[in-house]
């Protein structure tokens, strides 16, 4: 009951942030997980058909042409791991932003190695698996440099969403720092990060 109490009183003292627009720093497998998203579903052969119109606008203005981001299903142990697609084809590593120039999965050819099906009632459709990210020269500390208007360390992400019709997305974080351009850093909690791919 003292314990109830205590939790009580630090959630009715806890600090309202409000929102704001700032760039974040989205830390090791959370970088990853978020790229699969922002970009490996949506250049998936099928869904570029609509999400082609603002993956246009993310090019090398956007991205640091040394970034490297690669679909694996070879990755041992990984979630979207297989030997051989759905078609029987051996499963390969496909490229998905090279240059600064992004890359439509299963664009080119049917037999890409990433056809997946539902069940044999369905027809195979071109699926991203294993979100792989190239090991970039910075440092978490020349990243996390930049104070103007403050900067959001994100470490994990929980449900959310994003809207293959204009690219925006929504994702509950369960917590977060927040420094601001003071340099103060502020724990956070229940943060929803919001916002467009494209930018």
């Amino acid at each position: 009951l003292v314990s109830a109490r205590r939790s009580l009183d630090i959630l009715s003292k806890r600090e309202v942030v409000g929102s704001r627009c700032c760039p974040v720093l989205f830390h090791g497998a959370t970088a990853a997980l978020l790229f699969h998203e922002f970009l490996g579903h949506p250049l998936e052969a099928d869904n570029y058909k609509v999400s082609g119109k603002w993956l246009k606008a993310v090019d090398a203005s956007h991205i640091n042409s040394a970034m490297e981001f690669y679909d694996d299903p070879t990755l041992s142990g990984g979630y979207g791991s297989y030997r051989f697609d759905d078609l029987g084809f051996a499963a390969e590593i496909r490229p998905l932003l090279v240059g600064g120039r992004l890359l439509v999965l299963g664009g080119s050819t049917s037999a890409s190695a990433s056809q997946r099906r539902q069940d044999y009632r369905f027809p195979t459709l071109t699926r991203a698996s294993n979100a792989v990210i190239k090991r970039g020269n910075e440092s978490v500390e020349s990243l996390s440099s930049f104070k103007d208007g403050g900067l959001l360390h994100v470490y994990a992400v929980g449900a959310g969403r994003i809207n293959n019709q204009n690219g925006t997305f929504e994702y509950s974080v369960p917590e977060a720092l927040w420094v601001d351009r003071a340099g103060w850093a502020h724990v956070l909690a229940d943060v929803l990060l919001k916002g467009r791919v494209s930018d």
